[in-house]
């Protein structure tokens, strides 16, 4: 006779009551947006130093490769002589295709960097937060774990930020529509394991959970971190447009536009940006593991253990 049991289901985890019980998911009912919210902070809450250690620590390796491709397209910059371009009629197609050349595989491997760091994050967090519920479970398994589903993990993440990207630049509204879906789905890729048929069984479980009870309620909450995504870059924005107090007004010269992207204190702008970045995506992912798990319990009819 076939095994019907819940492939899910272990006998592992916290007994019912026990410390780990605040962290549970309610099973047989719909939770409301209350609810998410608060095992959501509290999850976070739980593995904070974790996240924020791994977080500080993928956040030195990105803006140092910022900074390196941004070094790199600096001193390309300085070395077109601009005033003697200034009386050309037809712009300079040579200098522009050597330029580009030069600049396009330090760009091409900072971006795809940048994003296998933020890919990692959002698989260590999804993972962590499924060992914080069932109450098993290390950070260096978590990390170790993470490491070993990167490579099926970035086949949905980077295509998924790529459209967004470009959703976002066209029209705001489908932009948002497909990072709100794609966030929810790469959290789910993350927890079915490694292969095709778990990339299959993560778009399923997604589309099914997104369609029943969870649409409006991650649509909330990825709202709110995008808005502060949002609200951190205009600062950062108005300081790069006006110089502000932190950079010294010296006129709009080419040199003195130069010297103030090479400023120090122009890199430290960012650091508040990537913290409240790392801070988003660390409550997409929990919520996104809430939500999933409530959805499955439902259909499943027993509490998921992962």
């Amino acid at each position: 006779m076939a095994d019907l049991r819940n492939p899910y289901e272990t006998t592992s985890g916290p007994a019912p009551g026990g410390p780990e019980a605040s962290l549970q998911v309610p099973t047989g009912r719909v939770i409301g947006i209350g609810e998410i919210l608060a095992l959501t902070f509290r999850i976070a809450g739980r593995g904070w130093a974790e996240f924020l250690i791994v977080g500080v620590v993928l956040g030195a390796a990105l803006l140092g490769a910022y900074a390196f491709a941004f070094t790199h397209a600096l001193d390309l910059l300085e070395t077109i002589p601009f005033s003697e371009l200034a009386d050309q009629s037809d712009p300079p197609m040579d200098l522009l295709r050597d330029l580009a050349l030069d600049l396009a595989p330090v760009l091409a491997a900072v971006v795809l960097g940048g994003a296998l760091l933020i890919a990692y994050y959002s698989l260590f967090v999804t993972l962590r937060t499924d060992q914080i519920q069932s109450g098993a479970g290390t950070v260096d398994e978590a990390l170790q774990r993470a490491l070993t589903r990167l490579p099926i993990y970035c086949l949905v993440w980077i295509p998924a930020a790529l459209m967004q990207t470009i959703g976002l630049v066209f029209c705001l509204i489908p932009g948002f529509i497909l990072g709100l879906i794609f966030s929810f789905l790469t959290a789910i890729v993350a927890l079915e394991g490694l292969g095709f048929g778990a990339l299959g069984r993560a778009f399923n479980r997604a589309s099914v959970t997104l369609l029943t009870n969870a649409f409006v309620m991650y649509a909330i909450i990825y709202s709110c971190g995008t808005g502060a995504n949002y609200a951190m870059g205009i600062p950062l924005q108005m300081l790069l447009e006006y110089g502000g107090p932190i950079f010294p007004d010296t006129g709009n010269s080419l040199e003195s536009v130069l010297g103030m992207l090479r400023d120090p204190k122009l890199l430290l702008l960012f650091v508040p940006t990537l913290l409240v970045m790392f801070a988003t995506q660390t409550l997409y992912n929990v919520a996104a593991v809430i939500m999933w798990r409530n959805d499955a319990s439902l259909a499943i009819g027993s509490p998921v253990q992962i």
